[in-house]
């Protein structure tokens, strides 16, 4: 199947994705163990490590996205 479309700039390849959003009750954060408590003061429920892994986390992300939009 051809999924180009002829375009005034170019063809298009026509690309259909799905997105999932879950959501997780727990008790902690999914990679740390501080608490999750609603309602708490901003910038309490974080633990060292957490706080310490926020700039490997932010490169993560970083990489993460190049590779999601990433294109051939």
């Amino acid at each position: 199947m051809n999924s180009l479309v002829k375009g005034n700039t170019g063809d298009w390849e026509i690309v259909i994705g799905i997105e999932v959003h879950a959501q997780i009750i727990s008790n902690s954060k999914l990679f740390f163990g501080s608490s999750t408590s609603f309602g708490a003061d901003h910038n309490t429920q974080v633990s060292f490590v957490g706080w310490e892994s926020l700039e490997c986390y932010l490169l993560l992300i970083q990489y993460v996205l190049g590779q999601a939009i990433k294109t051939d």
